[in-house]
C-alpha cells in the first residue's frame, strides 16, 4: 500500500521518541534506571499527587532545581535524579525523592527532551545586564515558536512567550498579558524593551528553553 500518495517529502524525525519521551513510574525505595531512545537533557518531572513540577537539565548541571508552580530561585535540594552523564536513560537514586525514598510507593512522571537543532530543542543561560533589548544567543538556526524564561538566582515568574500569543505566566493562571513581547529570530532572542527581574536583572542568571517547529 503506497501510504506518501501526494509525494510529501520524508520527514526529518520518523522516530519522536529519539528526541523526546513520556516515561511513569513507581518509587520503591531502591535505584531505579529508567530506558530512553536518547541521553535527556531535560527532565520536567511530577509526583502524581499534590506536589511541586521540578525542573532539572544538563546544562544547569545536576541537582540545580526548578520548581514551574512556584516563584521560587534555583535550588540544590538532591532529588535522586541523575540523567547528565548516564547515557540513554535516567537513573534514580532509591534513597531520593524521585525514588520513592519517603515511602508509600509514590507514582511519578516525567517529561523528557533531547537538546539539539534537529527536534528544535535548546536550553541557554545567561546573566542580565539590566538594559533594555539585551541579545540572547541560541543554536536552533531557525526561529523558535515557544520560549520560556526563568530567573534562576532570585525568585521570580516564568514567563512564556509564543508566535500566537505574547506573554504569559507558567505559574499563574492569567490570561495572555498582551505587553513586553521578546523578538525572536533565527540565531538569537532580543528581550523585552523593558529590563525586569523576571527576565533581565542586572548580575542575576536566568535560564531559557527554546522550542521551534519541525
Amino acid at each position: 500500500v503506497a501510504l506518501n500518495t501526494q509525494n510529501l517529502p520524508e520527514p526529518s524525525i520518523k522516530k519522536p521518541g529519539s528526541y523526546f519521551d513520556t516515561v511513569i513510574w513507581t518509587g520503591t525505595g531502591s535505584n531505579i534506571t529508567i530506558p530512553l531512545g536518547f541521553n535527556a537533557d531535560l527532565v520536567w518531572a511530577k509526583r502524581r499527587q499534590v506536589d511541586d513540577h521540578v525542573l532539572n537539565d544538563s546544562v544547569r548541571g545536576e541537582d540545580k532545581n526548578l520548581t514551574s508552580n512556584s516563584t521560587a530561585a534555583e535550588s540544590t535540594t538532591n532529588y535522586g535524579l541523575n540523567f547528565i552523564s548516564t547515557g540513554n536513560s535516567i537513573q534514580l537514586e532509591g534513597t531520593g525523592y524521585f525514588g520513592g525514598g519517603g515511602g508509600g510507593s509514590p507514582s511519578f512522571v516525567a517529561w523528557c527532551w533531547d537538546e539539539s537543532a534537529t527536534p528544535g530543542f535548546d536550553i541557554v543561560t545567561y546573566t542580565g545586564n539590566g538594559s533594555a533589548n539585551q541579545v540572547v544567543n541560541h543554536s536552533l538556526g531557525v526561529t523558535p515558536n515557544f520560549v520560556i524564561i526563568k530567573a534562576r538566582s532570585l525568585a521570580d515568574n516564568w514567563n512564556v512567550f509564543g508566535s500566537s500569543f505574547t506573554r504569559l505566566i507558567l505559574n499563574q493562571t492569567t490570561a495572555d498579558l498582551g505587553n513586553y513581547p521578546i523578538t525572536r529570530g533565527a540565531s538569537s532572542i532580543t528581550l523585552p524593551s523593558i529590563s525586569d527581574s523576571a527576565w533581565n536583572s542586572n548580575g542575576n542568571t536566568y535560564v531559557a528553553y527554546l522550542w521551534s517547529e519541525v
